[in-house]
């Protein structure tokens, strides 16, 4: 018996993301979560084109998170740490 695919890679993936404008207080905001990869810690955003109806932007990764060492003290004694 064959089993069926979970994944099918003939479907393409999404290249528009519809979202909602966040505001807080005088600021605006969108979430990007879909779109930057989750390692990216700082980008710089550039606008390419703009008018009334919309705005091109290009989105360059400055910085990466890097992943370390445990930079804690070990836990004796099982106690909770503070």
């Amino acid at each position: 018996m064959q089993r069926k695919r979970q994944f099918h890679t003939t479907i393409q993936r999404r290249t528009f993301f519809d979202r909602k404008i966040l505001h807080y207080g005088s600021s605006r905001a969108v979430a990007l979560g879909k779109v930057i990869p989750k390692d990216w810690e700082y980008v710089r955003i550039g606008i390419i084109e703009k008018n009334p109806a919309t705005i091109a932007i290009t989105i360059t990764r400055l910085k990466v998170t890097e992943t370390h060492a445990q930079n804690t003290k070990t836990n004796k004694g099982n106690r909770q740490n503070p």
